[in-house]
């Protein structure tokens, strides 16, 4: 990510071609800043509990939960972005199918695991919501494709249709 942030405006021209591809770009760049910004601040709050109450006490476990539950409810709108932008764009772009259902299987896994283990909802329930929206993801680029290869396929039949086609 870091990588597209800075090599993005310098890739086939110095000028960004689309207003849609500046905008994505410039709200990329922000996005990033301010993850950046939270994540030095909540590191920092940890650090500064652990310093002056310790790693056992109420107020680290209280934070903790909180981190936790906030964590969980960005879990909630991790891929609605690129659910998004992949139904807007009616194309998969790079998204690998393989590498989401691989994806899903790691989280089937681990979500049983935590629910065997007894664990509180508030842990494995947004694995739940990442599950359903990685499965949306994958059904969209699995159908987008299938859509993009029969569309091609009917060109190519159109065209050898009108070639054969014997002239007046």
């Amino acid at each position: 990510f870091l990588i597209y942030l800075l090599f993005y405006p310098f890739s086939n021209s110095n000028e960004l071609k689309q207003k849609k591809e500046l905008r994505e770009y410039q709200w990329a760049r922000i996005t990033f800043g301010i993850c950046l910004i939270l994540f030095v601040l909540f590191a920092g709050t940890a650090v500064g509990i652990y310093q002056f109450f310790g790693s056992i006490s109420n107020t680290m476990s209280d934070y903790a939960f909180v981190c936790g539950t906030i964590g969980s409810v960005l879990n909630l709108f991790f891929w609605l972005p690129q659910i998004h932008r992949t139904f807007r764009d009616k194309h998969p772009g790079a998204l690998s199918i393989t590498m989401l259902i691989l994806l899903l299987l790691v989280i089937a896994f681990t979500t049983y695991f935590e629910i065997s283990s007894k664990l509180q909802p508030t842990i494995w329930g947004s694995h739940l919501f990442t599950a359903a929206q990685l499965l949306i993801l994958a059904l969209m680029g699995i159908y987008f494709t299938q859509l993009k290869k029969r569309t091609n396929r009917l060109e190519v039949l159109k065209h050898i249709l009108n070639e054969s086609s014997p002239i007046p």
